[in-house]
């Protein structure tokens, strides 16, 4: 049983939504963790999900402390930054 490829956009139906959101969200922050043990960088995760069941902010940082992680960010202007929107999916 293979996988298929489903196109990227929202899904309509609430309920398949909401799973959906579940079960990535899951293998999101199982990434992110992976990301941040395997090559010893800092991450900072925020999901805030819109018209879904369980509305609630997620937030993940690999450090303890979020407001020195942000801090850090801020206060640095020697730090590059690269930014991405949806339009800069695409182009990875």
């Amino acid at each position: 049983m293979g996988r298929n490829k489903i196109p990227i956009q929202k899904i309509e139906k609430e309920r398949l939504r909401s799973i959906t959101y579940l079960k990535r969200k899951k293998g999101l922050l199982k990434k992110a963790m992976e990301l941040s043990v395997l090559c010893d960088v800092d991450i900072l995760l925020g999901i805030y999900p819109k018209n879904i069941s369980n509305n609630k902010l997620l937030i993940f940082c690999s450090k303890n402390n979020i407001d020195i992680f942000i801090d850090k960010y801020y206060k640095n202007p020697l730090i590059e930054k690269e930014i991405y929107s949806l339009k800069d999916v695409s182009i990875l």
